[in-house]
């Protein structure tokens, strides 16, 4: 006596499951042959209009139908035709689907099926229902959309036969799972959500992921009951990894690389975006060609925002336990395993950027607080060398007139000799120079145009990057490093280098220009030191001697005139020197000197009586009233050259007239000012020049001093600009610049003191 249930076309002693079980053993208890047939029981689903009426005997003479089979068996049954649509509904398969039997009957099995999922619930019924009318039993994780809700079972798709073997419909047993198991499930699950949750900090927070990943994935894999899990990743280096657990590292191996029925390895095609969940020895030997020893596997991708960092793949080797239904939470985990190699990604991005950022920040203080070239250009070229992890690196300088290159700072491991000489247009830095264009070589070995310097080591491969040094659209000549051998630079690499070239670029160009205004300083002060030292003793015994001319009774009016003509261009060469060396101390010490309380009055007396005891000027007349005794205001001992130089203005082009100084208070925009004028009758300036008149002596042109309002005038600007005060030119003759002119100074008031 056997029970079995091989598709309602058997012999007894058959065995319709893998593995020699039968999963609804004990229900049907035969002796002998049996065949059932469908017409065998016509009579008893004639009602419900799902076969044809007529009915047939069974082998051994019963009148047994098949509604009295289906009756007898204590399981949630639906019989399906070949269709795939609902021909018969046990009473428990009701209860489940909340549904009767018309509205269940003639319709499509898979529209009771949940909507979505990935691979679809309508796309695994489809399979497992090929598989069933083909004649070999099948077995699918299905979830149902019910009223009361969408429970999941395990269903067991049986063919039915008729008398000669063709498969003519389908029997699925709707397989409900046991308190012991559910339970161990439900715990397990409970488990897995704790370790998901703890797993979630620990992968988001740890620096060291390797260790964490594979800690991690040994909790959860024991939670989950299955037996090994297998991680190949790439590292945020790029570098590919192996993680194992419960199992070695040669079957993982075989594992990741078993070939899919379309000729693919599993990892790449995982990689590729095609998850595999394969529940059973069937399922796996129909996905792959060369099946692995194992009964249950999950393949899974890892990625993060489009981007694949890798797979996992999670399995059992024993019976009874489902991979499938642990597939949620084995997906959560690798989505957070690809968001912590995303994060471990971008926190090496961060401390290579600040690196870079440090290293700019470093280099651009040196060029800020030294001017020496070669120290200079040697923290440049170390910084880039060690934020690209180059072992060799060379500044070129580009020779023009001789078409060479040179080398005027490097740092190498590799004995070179001192001086390295390229041609332009020789080897990959002088065809960078001679394009303007700089290039990443991966292998310089491989590259025609590299050359080899004497020296250096040619055993193993290199990889170069060389850039020019631009400043402007002049090149002034290229920046080379080479990293040898192991991981070539990077496009990365390469715009940082860029950046560093035009620190380079600009300290060489810096260094040049430094090299000139000192050449031109040092000439300065060679001339410098003629005007206002040889030429003033050159002048001085001239002066001397036109002075004695001039008072001698022998000269005739003519002469005379002759005489003092000399003497008053002797003068103009000593008040030319006076202002060069005022000009010199103005530039040299600025804002040094500090300012005191000088009386107005007093001060322009002085320069007064300097001026007119000149026997050039001796004989013009000149007028001098003041509104106040005292005029105080915050100045130094070149107050006097101030005035001096605006009197000396005014009696030269004065044409002999009067000249007037008048003091007195000012107010202005709620401040107390002294204002001093200084009035000649001379030809005056135009409108057109008053603006610039006084302008600093570093703006002064050529036509100022060709005119006579040259160096003194600028004296008189950059003295009134350090005691804070205004000056300007005005009309004597208001709208009529030809009837002289007003020189204006405004000085601040100096506070009173404690005396009033």
């Amino acid at each position: 006596m056997e029970a079995i249930f091989p598709g309602l076309s058997i012999a007894a002693g058959a065995d319709p499951l893998p593995g020699g079980r039968s999963d609804i053993c004990g229900l049907i208890t035969v002796s002998g042959p049996l065949n059932i047939t469908r017409s065998s029981v016509s009579a008893m689903l004639e009602e419900q209009g799902s076969w044809a009426s007529q009915e047939e005997p069974f082998a051994n003479g019963s009148s047994l139908s098949l509604a009295h089979v289906l009756s007898s068996i204590p399981l949630p049954l639906i019989v399906l035709d070949v269709s795939g649509r609902i021909a018969h509904v046990g009473e428990r398969a009701k209860v489940i689907l909340g549904r009767g039997s018309k509205e269940l009957l003639g319709v499509l099995f898979e529209e009771l099926l949940l909507k979505g999922g990935s691979p679809s619930q309508r796309e695994i019924c489809s399979e497992a229902l090929r598989k069933a009318l083909s004649g070999e039993p099948a077995r699918a994780a299905l979830t149902f959309s019910t009223p009361l809700g969408t429970p999941e079972y395990r269903c067991t798709l049986m063919p039915t036969t008729d008398a000669h073997g063709s498969a003519e419909g389908v029997v699925v047993v709707l397989r409900e799972e046991r308190p012991k198991e559910r339970d161990l499930r439900e715990g397990r699950s409970i488990e897995s959500i704790r370790v998901l949750a703890k797993t979630s900090s620990d992968l988001l927070e740890s620096n060291d992921l390797k260790e964490i990943i594979e800690a991690e994935t040994a909790r959860l894999v024991t939670s989950l009951g299955l037996d090994f899990a297998i991680f190949r990743i790439l590292t945020p280096d790029d570098k590919p990894l192996m993680l194992c657990h419960g199992i070695d590292y040669k079957e993982a191996r075989e594992v990741l690389e078993s070939p899919l029925i379309d000729g693919t390895q599993m990892y790449t095609s995982v990689c590729r975006g095609r998850e595999l969940v394969l529940d059973d020895p069937i399922e796996i030997a129909e996905a792959l060609r060369i099946a692995p020893k194992v009964r249950s596997l999950a393949a899974i991708t890892i990625h993060w925002n489009n981007k694949a960092y890798g797979c996992a793949v999670f399995g059992t080797r024993r019976g009874g336990t489902s991979v499938r239904s642990h597939h949620p939470i084995l997906k959560v985990f690798c989505n957070q395993v690809g968001i912590s190699l995303r994060n471990a990604a971008l926190r090496r991005e961060l401390v290579h950027r600040n690196d870079e950022l440090r290293g700019l920040y470093e280099t651009t203080q040196a060029m800020s607080s030294m001017l020496e070239l070669d120290e200079l250009l040697h923290i440049i070229l170390q910084t880039a060398l060690d934020l690209v992890r180059a072992e060799n690196g060379f500044i070129f300088k580009l020779d023009p007139s001789a078409g060479k290159l040179r080398t005027i700072s490097r740092i190498t491991e590799a004995h070179l000799p001192d001086n390295i000489e390229l041609n332009v247009g020789e080897g990959i830095t002088g065809h960078v120079v001679r394009t303007g264009k700089g290039l990443l070589v991966e292998r310089a070995d491989l590259d025609p145009r590299a050359v080899t310097v004497p020296g250096t080591p040619d055993e193993d491969p290199s990889s170069i990057i060389c850039v020019p040094l631009r400043f402007s659209d002049d090149i002034m000549g290229a920046m080379t490093l080479e990293k040898r051998p192991g991981v070539p630079f990077t496009p990365k690499d390469y715009e940082l280098i860029e950046l560093f070239s035009l620190q380079a670029s600009l300290s060489i160009h810096r260094a040049s220009q430094y090299d000139k205004i000192r050449s031109a300083a040092a000439n300065t002060q060679m001339y410098n030191v003629l005007l206002t030292h040889d030429v003033a003793n050159f002048n001085v015994p001239i002066h001397g001697f036109l002075e004695i001319l001039l008072k001698d009774p022998k000269l005739d009016e003519r002469q005379r005139r002759y005489v003092r003509s000399a003497l008053v261009q002797s003068d103009n060469i000593s008040e030319l020197i006076a202002d060069v060396r005022e000009l010199s101390r103005l530039r040299a010490k600025g804002a040094e000197t500090s300012l005191e309380r000088v009386d107005i009055v007093a001060v322009m007396k002085e320069a007064k009586e300097d001026i007119f005891s000149n026997v050039v000027y001796e004989d013009i007349e000149t007028k001098f009233s003041s509104d106040v005794e005292e005029a105080p205001t915050m100045a130094d001992a070149f107050l006097k050259d101030l005035f001096y130089n605006l009197l000396s203005n005014a009696c030269k082009y004065g044409r002999g007239a009067p000249v007037e100084i008048e003091i007195s208070e000012h107010h202005q925009d709620g401040q107390r000012w002294w204002k001093v004028r200084i009035i000649d009758e001379g030809k005056g300036i135009p409108d057109e020049r008053k603006s610039g008149l006084f302008k600093r002596y570093d703006n002064l042109d050529t036509v100022h001093g060709s005119d006579g309002h040259g160096l003194g005038l600028s004296v008189v600007g950059a003295l009134v600009e350090r005691y804070n005060g205004k000056v300007w030119a005005e009309d004597r003759v208001p709208g009529d610049p030809s009837k002289g002119a007003v020189f204006v100074v405004l000085l601040p008031q100096a506070s009173r003191g404690p005396e009033g």
